[in-house]
């Protein structure tokens, strides 16, 4: 089954379903589709841009990235986005979309989800879910230390399907993760529709 939306993050780890992320906007697509995340998951193709300028580039070049025509989201991290396109780091999210937009070989298949922050947000807002997840301070303080071992099962918990509850929560800490879930269930739904 080919992938119907392709999701690209500004990460350095190798793309691909194990992406921990990732695991994470799959589950919280399942559980509003009340699917089991394996059904899902193929539906999802991720993809690590290992820079914020080869996410630029991949998010102009979508005859490149997705020659069957899916949608492309891309998932830069806010705090350092705006850099890279040289920004000033006080203009808004709107210029900060128009800007990455610019130059796309088809901006009607791009869709721009700025990360509030970056990753490492996403294990603060989950920190205090620690207990709730079976997980030790101690691994969450060696996530926001970059660790990636910690990282990984940080978020290969919380995209278990016993924590809906928890990623749940996780919208309310982080909406953005809201709008990336909700973008990926328009492009599914239209892809399914056409």
């Amino acid at each position: 089954m080919k992938p119907m939306v392709v999701v690209l993050y500004e990460d350095s780890r190798v793309s691909g379903a194990d992406f921990g992320p990732h695991q994470l906007v799959v589950a919280l697509v399942a559980d509003l589709l009340e699917e089991d995340t394996w059904k899902v998951a193929p539906l999802i193709d991720a993809r690590t841009t290992n820079s914020n300028g080869n996410l630029i580039k991949m998010a102009r070049d979508l005859e490149t990235v997705a020659p069957g025509g899916q949608t492309v989201i891309a998932v830069p991290d806010e705090d350092k986005i705006r850099t890279a396109l040289s920004l000033d780091k006080g203009a808004c999210r709107r210029q900060v979309i128009e800007a990455l937009t610019k130059g796309c070989d088809v901006p009607e298949r791009l869709t721009i989800v700025l990360l509030e922050r970056n990753v490492e947000s996403i294990i603060t807002a989950l920190e205090p879910e620690a207990r709730q997840l079976g997980l030790e301070q101690a691994l969450f303080d060696d996530a926001i230390a970059k660790v990636r071992v910690a990282r990984d099962r940080i978020f290969e918990r919380a995209s278990k399907p016993g924590y809906r509850q928890t990623r749940g929560n996780l919208l309310e800490a982080l909406p953005c993760l809201g709008r990336l879930r909700d973008r990926i269930l328009t492009a599914l739904k239209d892809d399914r529709a056409t």
